[in-house]
């Protein structure tokens, strides 16, 4: 099959046509123009753009869309979109130094407010070892 009748029939499909009025009009089997346009959808699939570069991916079918060609680029675009991020993990807690009240992402077992408040319990215990 050329390529110009693999065109003719994916421009068809994108008309609407259903795959009996394809192969009626190309003179193809059902059967290869079904195979055509299933490969064509793989082929659109298989292949995606990085958010952050546009550079174009080859995906892995079976698997979760890549959406970043790099760590590089993965980092880069979240860091300039910070707003987008889902971040629901805030904890509000009391430091047992000071006894302010601080807000701690994602640890809702953190105990102090700042280095300076631990260390400064640290000393005390030490100190009180002795």
């Amino acid at each position: 099959m050329t390529q110009e009748l693999k065109e003719t029939i994916i421009k068809l499909k994108g008309k609407g046509l259903g795959y009996k009025a394809i192969s009626r009009e190309t003179g193809v089997s059902l059967g290869t123009v079904k195979t055509t346009i299933r490969r064509e959808e793989i082929k659109k699939e298989s292949s995606g753009t990085c958010k952050c570069c546009g550079m174009t991916m080859k995906q892995t079918p079976g698997h979760r869309q890549k959406e970043f060609c790099s760590e590089k680029c993965r980092y880069k675009w979240w860091s300039s979109h910070p707003e987008l991020r889902n971040r629901k993990a805030f904890y509000e807690l009391k430091c047992l130094n000071c006894g302010k009240t601080f807000i701690s992402y994602g640890n809702k077992n953190r105990k102090y407010c700042c280095p300076e408040c631990f260390r400064t319990t640290r000393r005390k215990v030490c100190k009180n070892e002795q």
